[in-house]
């Protein structure tokens, strides 16, 4: 006998519930900080790969996601709330995940990108205006 599509999406949703509330009890408040954390790498990339992005957040990013090794499977809620808000939405671009046996995931773009502007290179002395 098969699952309804609701009853599939409804196992989907206490599975992560689960997931979240584990990683919150290892690590009080790391589903904010691993949204933040989100939120603030969206900022500064025109797309995500969600590996990248975890990596980047156990590197560097703060204490919560630091110290404690969360299961990655976390982060699979986090995405969801970001994509739900429209802070990122699926591509349709691949790439061959490292943690993934090189299996293709699906590229996030972010809405949230802001490109640093470039300094433009002066190519002629400054003129000095003269006051009348």
């Amino acid at each position: 006998m098969s699952a309804s599509i609701s009853e599939a999406l409804q196992a989907r949703d206490i599975a992560m519930r689960l997931v979240t509330d584990h990683a919150n009890k290892q690590v009080p408040g790391w589903s904010a900080a691993a949204f933040d954390y989100l939120l603030r790498y969206s900022m500064e990339h025109a797309t995500v790969n969600s590996e990248d992005l975890t990596d980047s957040a156990y590197d560097s990013g703060p204490p919560a996601l630091r110290d404690v090794p969360v299961d990655a499977r976390a982060w699979g809620p986090i995405f969801q709330r970001a994509a739900r808000l429209k802070f990122i939405v699926r591509t349709d671009k691949t790439y061959h995940r490292r943690h993934g046996n090189g299996t293709l995931g699906l590229l996030w773009a972010s809405r949230l990108y802001l490109p640093t502007p470039r300094v433009a290179r002066q190519t002629e002395p400054a003129r000095q205006l003269e006051l009348c």
